[in-house]
C-alpha cells in the first residue's frame, strides 16, 4: 500500500538537489510500463545510494534486484520492467550510445525466447537506471551525431549529477545503521514511497511534462555527449595543445577580447599532425564537421598581417559551455589554458566583420586545405 517515508523523501532531496521535483515526476511516470520514460543516470559518488534506489523500485514489480542491462534476457522483463546498469555499458553502447538507447526506451514489444517453448511477446515499454561516477560511459563513440541528434537523446535523459548534494545524501545514509538503509528496500519503503508519490505528486509550476515524463532544462548532458564523441574530443584536445604551445606560426586558432574562440578547420587539417599523433589521421571532413559540432556559428575576422594589411576569413566560433565541459571532463590545468589564451590573444590581432549561423567553408579538399594555408602567410609571424 502506498506510504509516504520522510527517510525516503529527506534522501531523495539530498540526492537529487535541485533536480528533487523532477526525480519525483520519474518516479511517477516510471511506474507506468505503458508509457514512455526517459532514462535516469546517475552520475553521483560511491554510497550515495544509485543500487538502494534501483534495489527499491524493482520491489514494486519483484522481490528480486532488477536485471542489469549486461547480459538483459527479455524474458526477464516479464517480472521487472526496471533495468539498472551500474559504471559498465554492454560493448555496443560504447560505440553507439544513442542509437542504442533511444531503441531501447521506445520499444513497446520485445520476442522472449525460453528454452522448449515457443516465442513469445513482451509488452511494455523498459525503464532504465543508468549509474557511474564519471560521465566517459556516456559517449558518442564513432556515431556522426549532430545537433539535432544529441537533443533528442538529451530529452530522453535525466542526469542527477550534484556533486555537493549527493556528499550530503552518502552522509545521511552513513549515519543509519545498517539494518537500517537495508529495510528501506527489503521492508518495501522506497516502493510504498514511490506509489504515494503516484497518488500524491504534482508536477509545481515551470516542471512541464512531455513524452518522456519530464523536461530537464539541464543542457549539460547533450553537452557531454557531444564532447565524448572521438572526432569531437580529439579536435579539442588539438585546439587546447596549439593554445597552451605557445610557438604559433599560423592562426589557425585565435582568441577575441571576449576571451572566445575562433577556429580555422581548414588551417587545422593542414597541420594536424603537429599536434595530434594519434596514427589514425582525422580526414579534412571529419575535422570540419567536429568543429562545426561544437561551434555556436560562425564569424568573419579580419586579421592583421605583420604589414599592417588585413584579410579576411572565417572562422567557426566555439561554444565556450561546451568547451567548459571538456575542460572539466579532461581535467586540464586552466590556468595554464587562461594563459595561453592572453599569449594567443596578443599574438594575432584581428577584428570582426560579422557573425552568423551558416554552413561551414567549402575549400575542404586537400588541395584547398594546402591552398588556404598558403594564402595565409600575410598573417603569419
Amino acid at each position: 500500500a502506498p506510504a509516504r517515508s520522510t527517510v525516503v523523501e529527506e534522501w531523495l532531496k539530498l540526492l537529487a538537489g535541485p533536480k528533487y521535483e523532477l526525480l519525483c515526476q520519474w518516479l511517477v511516470v516510471a511506474q507506468d510500463p505503458t508509457r514512455e520514460c526517459m532514462a535516469l543516470v546517475m552520475r553521483t559518488g560511491p554510497n550515495s545510494g544509485k543500487n538502494l534506489l534501483a534495489g527499491g523500485l524493482a520491489r514494486l514489480w519483484s522481490e528480486s534486484p532488477p536485471p542489469r542491462l549486461n547480459g538483459l534476457k527479455t524474458e526477464q522483463l516479464e517480472k521487472c520492467p526496471l533495468v539498472f546498469c551500474d559504471e559498465r555499458l554492454p560493448g555496443s553502447w560504447y560505440k553507439q550510445f544513442g542509437s542504442m538507447l533511444r531503441e531501447f526506451l521506445s520499444l513497446d514489444m520485445r520476442e522472449g525466447k525460453i528454452l522448449y517453448h515457443d516465442p513469445y511477446e513482451v509488452v511494455g515499454y523498459a525503464r532504465l537506471i543508468v549509474a557511474g561516477n564519471s560521465t566517459s560511459m556516456f559517449s558518442g563513440g564513432s556515431e556522426d551525431v549532430q545537433d539535432a541528434d544529441a537533443r533528442a537523446i538529451a530529452e530522453r535523459v535525466l542526469m542527477i549529477d550534484s556533486p555537493a548534494s549527493n556528499s550530503r545524501a552518502k552522509a545521511y545514509l552513513k549515519a543509519m545503521a545498517q539494518p537500517e538503509v537495508a529495510a528501506l528496500v527489503t521492508s518495501d519503503t522506497i516502493a510504498k514511497h514511490a506509489l504515494w508519490l503516484q497518488e500524491n505528486h504534482k508536477p509545481p509550476p515551470g516542471v512541464q511534462a512531455t513524452r518522456f515524463g519530464v523536461v530537464d532544462a539541464d543542457t549539460r548532458f547533450a553537452r557531454t555527449f557531444s564532447v565524448n564523441n572521438e572526432a569531437r574530443s580529439r579536435v579539442y584536445d588539438w585546439v587546447h595543445s596549439f593554445i597552451v604551445d605557445r610557438a604559433h606560426t599560423y592562426p589557425a586558432v585565435v582568441c577575441g577580447r571576449d576571451d572566445k574562440l575562433y577556429v580555422r578547420s581548414t588551417m587545422m587539417a593542414a597541420k594536424w599532425k603537429e599536434y595530434d599523433h594519434d596514427s589514425r589521421v582525422l580526414r579534412p571532413r571529419q575535422i570540419s564537421n567536429a568543429v562545426k559540432a561544437v561551434s555556436s556559428g560562425r564569424a568573419r575576422l579580419s586579421l592583421v598581417g605583420r604589414d599592417g594589411t588585413e584579410r579576411p576569413d572565417w572562422y567557426r566560433v566555439l561554444d565556450m559551455d561546451v568547451l567548459d565541459t571538456w575542460v572539466e571532463m579532461a581535467d586540464v590545468d586552466v590556468d595554464v589554458l587562461i594563459e595561453g589564451m592572453t599569449a594567443l590573444a596578443q599574438r594575432y590581432q584581428f577584428r570582426i566583420v560579422t557573425v552568423e549561423r551558416g554552413e561551414d567553408e567549402t575549400d575542404e579538399t586537400v588541395e584547398g586545405v594546402q591552398n588556404n594555408v598558403a594564402g595565409m602567410k600575410g598573417v603569419v609571424q
